[in-house]
């Protein structure tokens, strides 16, 4: 009883460390995908796709922490090393 318990655990465990990260653009994440980002919850969600759509994308890591309150030097390390990234050009369409 106490070995399928701890075998049941040790699955469970894999199956959490096995889900891969998926990279979440800042210019173009929906309110679900960037509040997948650690370090990024409703609130501030919303403040991103706010700013995003009333002055345009983000230019740089230096634009975005400028224009998103709350984010500071050590919230976007901890948010990049989550796998969220930045396109400035997110409208090039290779035809």
């Amino acid at each position: 009883m106490r070995f399928s318990m701890l075998k049941r655990m040790v699955v469970v465990l894999g199956l959490c460390l096995s889900v891969t990260a998926q990279a979440v653009d800042i210019n173009v994440g929906t309110q679900f995908q960037l509040e997948a980002i650690r370090g990024i919850g409703p609130k501030m969600a919303e403040r991103i796709i706010n700013e995003r759509n009333e002055r345009g994308l983000f230019k740089s890591w230096d634009d975005f922490s400028a224009r998103v309150k709350g984010v500071g030097d050590k919230k976007l390390q901890t948010m990049q090393a989550d796998g969220l990234t930045l396109t400035a050009d997110v409208t090039a369409n290779p035809k």
